[in-house]
């Protein structure tokens, strides 16, 4: 049996059919403001840019697709439109996921650097 979202409601007391409906549409309110954003710049090569919340994302040709930066560090997935690279770009965002990774490669890049700053001061010291 298949009801619209308002008999549910009635049907089970409850209103989790009209809030389950009104978060969809918001989700795909979001996706839509994003993805058409004006923060978005276009650059000459097919390249568009965007920071978003101290995040600088870019989206640009990689071999024959394109590919998503992040904060500097290319990603592993691939698209073949800006539309398709874009509403991955919303749902990682939105999931937490692409802050969780431009942290771990913050980590990953604080490290390698901090230990070639130790190397480079005790390469230092042993000349002094």
């Amino acid at each position: 049996m298949e009801v619209g979202e308002v008999c549910c409601d009635h049907l089970t007391s409850s209103e989790v059919a009209t809030n389950f409906m009104e978060s969809k549409r918001r989700y795909a309110s979001r996706l839509k403001r994003f993805v058409s954003s004006v923060r978005w710049k276009e650059y000459p090569g097919d390249i568009s840019h965007i920071d978003h919340k101290r995040l600088i994302i870019r989206v640009a040709p990689v071999d024959d697709a394109l590919g998503i930066w992040v904060n500097g560090t290319l990603g592993k997935k691939r698209f073949h439109d800006h539309l398709s690279a874009r509403i991955a770009i919303f749902e990682l965002l939105e999931s937490g996921a692409l802050h969780s990774y431009a942290e771990k490669h913050r980590k990953a890049h604080l490290t390698i650097r901090s230990s070639r700053d130790r190397f480079a001061a005790a390469a230092a010291a042993r000349y002094d």
